[in-house]
């Protein structure tokens, strides 16, 4: 993918939503997890990076298209590469994002993504568009289950800790609360959990918020409508 197709508009209430989202989640996360590095790929406007910066962490990376370059803060380190292609770092990280990003990319690199998120740290905080969900390029909208198998066959396990904390707090994007769950390396995964309170969890997976179910029910009506309108006054002659 060598041009965007992501407008301005597009990054600016990216930022906005990120950023009230990453000021809710980092912190939460950050006191639990104590990471001291955080790579985020796909990270946009960098709004988490920022955000995991003013919460003491120093040390840290983005990745994303060359279109990104000059909309981020110049003393943030970004790494502008194309994420439809493989991405090898010459490092690790203790804590990789990848946020809203995935259902961007084709349908054929979602293994691929998984594995290069999963070769860069042992915990990768992880949400992409479900079915449905709609969105500027969504052209890999899966299920939860979907990412869930292929971090299973990766050795990594998913701690669903972050949705019941933020499942109702509405300054959170619903999306984000929809989506949003935290992979772990095996080995370190029960470790990982007692950070957050609970034993491994099993819970519901393939879910869909009801913000988010209520706001395509309301367009679905409304569109009908509209349609329903449109044919009966083309069938009495009065076409626009």
């Amino acid at each position: 993918m060598t041009n965007t197709p992501y407008s301005d508009d597009f990054f600016a209430s990216n930022k906005d939503g990120s950023k009230v989202a990453a000021e809710r989640v980092m912190p939460w996360l950050i006191e639990r997890l104590e990471p001291r590095s955080v790579v985020d790929f796909g990270c946009g406007v960098a709004a988490w990076l920022e955000t995991a910066r003013r919460h003491g962490i120093s040390d840290l990376l983005g990745i994303e298209g060359p279109w990104i370059d000059g909309k981020v803060p110049t003393d943030l380190p970004i790494l502008l590469r194309d994420l439809e292609q493989p991405i090898v770092l010459d490092r690790t990280f203790d804590l990789a994002l990848c946020l809203e990003v995935a259902e961007h990319l084709p349908a054929d690199r979602s293994a691929g993504l998984v594995q290069d998120l999963t070769r860069a740290a042992p915990r990768v905080l992880f949400s992409a568009a479900v079915p449905g969900q709609i969105g500027v390029r969504h052209i890999n909208e899966r299920w939860p289950s979907f990412w869930d198998r292929l971090f299973a066959e990766q050795g990594f396990e998913c701690l669903d800790v972050v949705r019941p904390v933020f499942w109702n707090d509405s300054v959170v994007p619903c999306w984000y609360r929809q989506n949003i769950v935290l992979y772990v390396r095996e080995d370190i995964a029960e470790t990982t959990a007692t950070r957050f309170g609970m034993s491994l969890p099993t819970t519901l997976r393939d879910i869909v918020h009801p913000e988010i179910m209520a706001y395509y029910a309301k367009n679905y009506y409304r569109a009908s409508f509209r349609f329903l309108a449109r044919l009966v006054l083309n069938r009495l002659g009065f076409s626009r």
